[in-house]
C-alpha cells in the first residue's frame, strides 16, 4: 500500500490518497496548502492518469471573496 497525506489546518480531518502498489506506480506528486495531487501509471497497461484531493479553508479570514 502506498499513501500520501496533507494534514488539515484548523479542521478535524486530512486529505489522504492511498493506492495499491501492485496495481499503480506513483510517478509524481504535489502537496500544496489545500491540495494533494498525484500522477499514476497502471502497472498492467501503462495507462497514465492523475488524481487530486482538494479542501477549502475553514477559517473565514482564509477564504477569498470573489
Amino acid at each position: 500500500m502506498g499513501w500520501i497525506e496533507l494534514v488539515s489546518k484548523g479542521a478535524s480531518a486530512c486529505i489522504i490518497i492511498m493506492w495499491d502498489r501492485r496495481l499503480l506506480e506513483m510517478v509524481d506528486h504535489y502537496v500544496g496548502e489545500f491540495m494533494v495531487a498525484c500522477r499514476f501509471i497502471c502497472v498492467d497497461d501503462r495507462f497514465e492518469w492523475a488524481f487530486a484531493g482538494i479542501y477549502g479553508p475553514n477559517m473565514d479570514n482564509s477564504r477569498s471573496i470573489l
